[in-house]
């Protein structure tokens, strides 16, 4: 009876400590060439906040009702480091009960007008649905957390170079 307990207590949180996934790629976990290997896409540049490639998911690529476009990117060595995904704005509300029922919630913002945002936790990621209120998309963001900070980093870097630039005209 206790190795049962025990046992069932380890799977399950081996479950919960599981890095998610989208679309068949795993944040944190797939590699590029295991990315290329699955998708048709194209080498859009490189991300200026970690340094690894980014890629479009070719169109029709992915079986997915409204999905409109997909950006992939990878960390400098070679890991998934987040995926970005297009839908029209009306698909929020689906998407969102969709990772309730996966996730753990970490804030939600939704006003009956206004911009709608969730923020969903998972392991090492994180989970981002944002859809503006005067646009058409709305967006669906996986990112490992590591990237996450990076890019409040770098944004966070840019305000204050060009709050200095600012003062020094003055």
């Amino acid at each position: 009876m206790r190795f049962t307990l025990a046992l069932a207590l380890t799977l399950t949180a081996t479950a919960v400590q599981a890095e998610p996934s989208v679309f068949g790629l795993t944040i944190g976990k797939t590699t590029e060439a295991q990315f290329l290997k699955q998708y048709s896409a194209s080498q859009v540049g490189t991300n200026a906040f970690n340094q690894g490639h980014m890629y479009e998911v070719a169109p029709g690529s992915i079986d997915f009702e409204g999905l409109q476009k997909v950006l992939v990117v990878f960390d400098a060595q070679g890991s998934l480091a987040g995926v970005n995904a297009q839908f029209p704005k009306e698909k929020f509300d689906y998407l969102n009960q969709a990772l309730a029922k996966k996730y753990k919630l970490v804030d939600k913002q939704i006003p009956f007008v206004g911009n709608k945002s969730a923020t969903y936790s998972d392991g090492n990621a994180k989970i981002i649905l944002e859809a503006p209120h005067m646009s058409f998309q709305m967006n669906m963001t996986y990112l490992t957390k590591t990237f996450d900070k990076a890019i409040a980093d770098g944004q966070r870097k840019a305000k204050n170079q060009q709050r200095d630039k600012e003062a020094s005209q003055l």
